[in-house]
């Protein structure tokens, strides 16, 4: 989204390589469309991911009672919690053993696909972008919007007012369509049921409009308010000459919010320690073997000094 391509700021051990955006999710989104500007009230849970000196930290955060209350239309949102740190918004490429704010594609599919201990866990960009849009071959147009995942409104348990919204058959291949945000129906359609169907260019992308999120759903965090959300596999197109859905060693792109759904009979510890086991691996995948102290296995090429394994512990930080 809007902003200027900075380094990321400097953390003890990090070795960067390049960095697109960073900003704070409050400077991020006042740069943005004017409807998409936020005010976050969080008390965050720190999740600390560390095996040895130098090891990767992230954020693991459950939402609180004050972010619960102003998430309307989310089912049951404190069984929601975050792999991730919602207190930053941006996007990161390179390599680093400093600290994690956000997941890489890959890193949530691993997740998503053997984390049983989460009913469902969804992704999304972390900032809010800001479109040039043309529908029907009329004026081009701002609308401000957001990539995420086929599972995203399943695991906030957020229902179509009309047609349909993704699912996770949108997670297998790039499919052009688009959900519109019930605000944006009213204000840009007038609630026209015709809408459906209706396409628009973005870049040289051609999207169809499959559904519009229920009346008083605004957004996954408090405060931001998207015209509409696009399938993460439309990266290609609606960021032409980038790929953030692939890691190539050593270098990473980390620009993901990760969201899960805990099961009802699964306890937080077990969650944790479940998400540390595959995350770990995939690490191990990535750069090759990692021993339980943080200190990397000797294993051939740069990247064998950056990786480390992660235990998670949770502490309450105001």
């Amino acid at each position: 989204m809007g902003g200027v391509a900075r380094s990321r700021p400097g953390r003890a051990g990090s070795r960067p390589e390049r960095a697109w955006t960073r900003d704070s999710s409050r400077s991020a989104l006042r740069a943005a469309h004017p409807g998409c500007e936020a005010q976050l009230h969080r008390r965050r849970y720190h999740l600390s991911l560390a095996l040895g000196i130098g090891a990767n930290t992230a954020i693991f955060s459950l939402w609180n009672g004050v972010l619960r209350s102003s998430l309307p239309a989310v089912h049951k949102p404190e069984q929601l919690v975050m792999l991730s740190n919602p207190d930053e918004a941006g996007m990161w490429t390179g390599r680093t053993d400093g600290e994690r704010d956000w997941l890489t594609h890959a890193e949530f599919e691993k997740l998503r696909d053997h984390a049983n201990n989460f009913s469902a866990l969804m992704a999304s960009q972390t900032s809010l972008s800001t479109w040039q849009v043309r529908f029907d071959g009329g004026e081009w147009e701002e609308a401000c919007g957001r990539l995420v995942s086929g599972g995203f409104f399943d695991v906030l348990g957020v229902s179509p007012a009309i047609g349909r919204v993704f699912t996770t058959a949108e997670d297998r291949d790039e499919t052009p369509y688009a959900v519109l945000s019930y605000n944006y129906w009213q204000r840009r359609f007038g609630g026209r049921p015709d809408v459906l169907g209706k396409t628009f260019t973005l870049h040289s992308a051609v999207l169809t409009i499959i559904g519009v999120a229920s009346r008083g759903f605004i957004s996954e965090t408090s405060g931001q308010q998207p015209d509409l959300w696009l399938p993460l596999r439309m990266q290609p197109s609606v960021f032409p000459g980038r790929d953030w859905l692939h890691d190539t060693p050593p270098s990473k792109t980390m620009w993901l919010h990760v969201f899960g759904r805990l099961k009802p009979v699964v306890s937080q510890a077990q969650a944790e320690a479940q998400a540390n086991v595959i995350f770990k691996a995939g690490l191990e995948s990535f750069y090759g073997p990692i021993c339980v102290t943080g200190t990397p296995a000797p294993v051939s090429g740069s990247a064998a000094q950056d990786p480390a394994g992660r235990a998670w512990s949770v502490r309450d930080a105001p």
